[in-house]
């Protein structure tokens, strides 16, 4: 299934080790530890090239109970059967951890790139999904809500 791909957006890492799709419902706001927010060079070095367009880390309590399906890059990287140098990349931005997992649910699709001539080189591109959380449902009491999107500055 292919799944639509939005703007880039910032990448969301769980437990600082799985990139997922931000729009998972299955994330309960109340198992939420800590969430930071990366942007550039604030972000720490191993995640620097991913951090183009910022890095949501949400880190979940430990007696939350998230079952995520993912692999690593090199495991999805043996699935496709690529030969030759592989490198990777997520949207577009280099990675050079091939430990990184992703969740299956979060890739929308995969490009590959071979280079030109007689080089065996190989880029794998995982293109993530970055849907939109659904609106929140209406008030059962029947009263109209007010929802503000955007920024807060402290």
């Amino acid at each position: 299934m292919v799944r639509p791909i939005a703007a880039p957006g910032p990448l969301a890492l769980l437990n600082s080790s799985i990139v997922i799709d931000l729009a998972t419902p299955a994330i309960n706001p109340n198992d939420i530890d800590k969430l930071r927010i990366y942007k550039g060079a604030d972000a720490p070095p191993q995640w620097r090239p991913l951090a183009t367009y910022g890095i949501i880390d949400i880190t979940m309590k430990r007696k939350a109970k998230l079952k995520v399906t993912s692999r690593t890059l090199a495991q999805l990287g043996r699935s496709l059967a690529l030969s030759g140098t592989v490198s990777y990349a997520i949207n577009g931005m280099p990675v050079a951890e091939t430990k990184l997992r992703i969740a299956n649910d979060a890739i929308a699709r995969i490009d590959i790139t071979r280079a030109v001539g007689s080089s065996s080189d190989v880029l794998v591109d995982v293109r993530i999904t970055n849907r939109t959380p659904p609106p929140p449902a209406p008030d059962p009491s029947g009263k109209p809500r007010i929802m503000i999107r955007g920024t807060a500055s402290l």
